[in-house]
């Protein structure tokens, strides 16, 4: 349908909606119906169908616009062949001058040949040889210049007849472009000009189909307008039935209001009541919560003197064996009846197995509850455990305090302790994590070591230029002297450390599968104080603060890529810092897995008493039984990219207290590599 059309029809429904908007509001349907009637005869006179001669006229107006695209693309055609012949005529100029150029070098080259006959004559003259072998080596290095002179001359005249040949090709190709080019316009302009006659008839008969359809269309407007009449009529009467409609409403609303004010007062009248009753509970309440607590008060009294009265029983009537009888009477109370089986004693007497077989019907949380007050009654640390089998009841009950059930464990604890080499085969990057004085350093060079010495596959064997050593560089803003001393080159300014790890980005990017290199292992001592430090200063230096943060965030980028993919390209990092706060190092999450955490000393212990909730309850009493025995003692605890294993400390696990200025022990000169990557000046 005509958009027109589309116009037309949708006033025709705004305006009957208009009209029975104002029959539902009660408003005068005079003033409705003239909205209703004048809309759509306005809209209709907007809607004009054109006529035969407007249709003509368009078309004229489109042949013209047709012509006027033929005589512009005709010109553009004139202007291509003016341009183009311009440059042919450039062509041949140059082609001119280039020969006129070769002609004269020619000419030099015949001068030239005449000057070499002339010096040969007058050589000839004064040295007036008389032997004919002379004369015939004079002659011949003659003939020989000259015959170099006459192919150089022959050399140019072809290339002036190649070059000639090639502008007239060059011209024709130009010419046969420029007449299809020509050719496929018009034939472009032809297909054109039908497409637009098609277009013509096409809106011929369209214009025909509207004057049809704006007929049809107005007989439907006559029709509305009947339509409309007849509703004004109906309209009257329903104003009648409305006004009567509306009186009985309002008498009802009358009514309803006097009914609504007899019931607020009914409702006034019993919260009245309601509240006193309140106040009168609430006086009650706080009387029973005073006497819940001098209740409370009395059983707890009862209940340690219950306590009492059950020692001074048990002590007083056990002829035999007072645990054995103190754990069948708390069954009994409990309404489990037992028969003694068997008692056995281990480590001193301090663990005892009590063996029952139950009499009667019981239940495992009655056992547990019985457990639980044992401690009491028999002046134990720890609850006793209990297992049900094969109709039996055995209590296990151990006396023994934290630190001997450690010392008995030392020897099944010490020998599931893994070495610093058992955490290299994956070889992936490192964070070593301690307080001061934990042996950071020195363990970062053991760490180094193990790298270096590990068994390598054939492969690392074939990248590696020198499988046996690495090249070795310190990042420390505090400058220890274990790098020093162990000749590690060590860079110590924060902004220095920023443009070194740029320098690190590109040798990372530079080494390629394939490539035969040397290891690297990098050092970064410090990582959160130094990280702050960048920040600051570049912060400082580029005068925004988005810079130092977009520094730190490229740093830990580029550390993360080294424990991600650098055991492909033998760049091993090694991290050292006081805390384990890996979202603050930027090494949380995913990248967590890429680093092995060997935490030393007292970030072990907090760790293990902070971090330990997922493990298994037979390795968390391990771990917390080595703290025990580790008491002040050099500990050591892997995680990260392995599972949670306790680890000796790599230099300092023999000593029997921590103190400052323990030397290092089975610590190795690592074998280093001259540097030969960049480094800052």
């Amino acid at each position: 349908m005509d958009r027109r059309l589309k116009v037309l029809y949708c006033a025709n429904l705004a305006s009957f909606g208009l009209f029975l908007f104002g029959a539902s509001h009660r408003i005068s349907p005079v003033t409705w119906l003239g909205i209703a009637t004048g809309l759509p005869n306005s809209i209709y006179l907007c809607a004009k169908v054109p006529t035969q001669k407007e249709l003509e006229d368009n078309r004229r107006k489109e042949l013209l616009a047709l012509h006027d695209t033929v005589a512009k693309l005709q010109g553009e055609k004139d202007w291509l062949e003016q341009l183009n012949a311009g440059q042919a005529q450039k062509l041949l100029e140059e082609h001119g001058t280039r020969e006129a150029k070769l002609r004269d070098r020619i000419n030099e080259l015949t001068n030239e040949i005449e000057s070499l006959r002339s010096a040969h004559l007058e050589e000839l003259t004064e040295l007036q040889l008389d032997s004919s072998d002379e004369r015939g080596k004079l002659e011949e290095k003659y003939r020989l210049e000259v015959a170099r002179k006459q192919q150089e001359i022959n050399k140019l005249m072809q290339q002036l007849d190649g070059d000639k040949q090639l502008i007239l090709k060059q011209a024709e190709e130009e010419k046969e472009q420029l007449k299809s080019e020509h050719d496929s316009a018009i034939v472009a302009l032809q297909e054109q000009f039908e497409q637009y006659q098609i277009i013509a008839n096409e809106a011929k008969e369209i214009a025909a189909q509207r004057v049809a359809e704006a007929s049809a269309y107005a007989q439907k407007v006559q029709a509305k307008e009947q339509q409309l009449k007849e509703y004004e009529q109906q309209l009257n009467v329903k104003e009648i039935n409305q006004a009567i409609t509306d009186r009985e409403l309002e008498v009802k609303g009358q009514d309803l209001e006097v009914r609504v004010k007899a019931i607020n007062l009914d409702v006034e009248k019993k919260l009245l009541e309601e509240t006193e009753k309140l106040k009168e509970a609430q006086t009650t309440i706080t009387q029973l919560s005073l006497n819940e607590q001098v209740y409370l008060a009395e059983i707890s009294s009862l209940k340690g003197q219950l306590a009492e009265y059950h020692v001074m029983l048990f002590a007083e009537k056990s002829d035999g064996d007072y645990i054995v009888e103190t754990v069948q009477r708390l069954l009994i109370e409990a309404d489990i009846k037992t028969e003694f089986l068997r008692k056995e004693e281990k480590h001193d007497g301090k663990v005892i197995s009590i063996e029952l077989r139950p009499i009667s019907t019981f239940e495992s949380l009655h056992l547990k509850k019985t457990c639980e007050q044992l401690p009491g009654f028999l002046m134990i640390e720890r609850v006793p455990t209990f297992t049900t089998r094969n109709g039996k009841i055995t209590f296990t009950i151990d006396k023994r305090t934290s630190k001997e059930k450690a010392l008995a464990s030392r020897e099944v604890i010490e020998k599931s302790l893994i070495n610093v080499e058992d955490t290299t085969a994956k070889n992936l990057g490192y964070l070593i994590i301690g307080e001061p004085g934990s042996a950071k350093s020195t363990g970062a060079l053991y760490v180094a070591n193990s790298i270096i010495t590990q068994e390598l596959s054939q492969k690392a064997v074939d990248d590696l230029i020198d499988p046996h050593g690495a090249m070795l560089l310190a990042m420390d803003i505090h400058h220890s002297t274990s790098w020093d001393d162990a000749g590690v080159k060590v860079i110590d300014s924060p902004l220095e450390i920023y443009e070194q790890f740029k320098l690190l980005k590109d040798e990372y990017d530079s080494r390629k599968p394939g490539t035969k290199t040397n290891r690297l292992i990098i050092f970064f001592d410090e990582m959160a104080e130094t990280l702050d430090a960048i920040e600051t200063l570049v912060a400082d230096k580029e005068g925004k603060k988005t810079a130092g943060k977009d520094a730190v965030e490229f740093v830990q980028n580029t550390y993360r890529s080294f424990g991600t993919g650098g055991r492909k390209k033998y760049i091993n990092f090694v991290g050292m810092n006081h805390s384990y706060n890996v979202r603050a190092l930027g090494v949380d999450g995913y990248y967590r897995n890429c680093f092995v955490a060997l935490l030393l000393n007292d970030a072990a212990r907090h760790y293990i008493n902070t971090t330990t909730k997922h493990l298994p309850d037979g390795k968390k009493e391990q771990f917390y039984q080595w703290l025990e025995l580790m008491d002040n003692r050099y500990i050591a605890l892997a995680t990260g990219a392995i599972n949670d294993k306790l680890c000796k400390h790599p230099t300092h696990h023999d000593y029997p207290q921590i103190k400052d200025g323990n030397p290092p022990k089975n610590l190795q000169a690592v074998k280093q590599l001259p540097l030969t990557i960049k480094l800052v000046s």
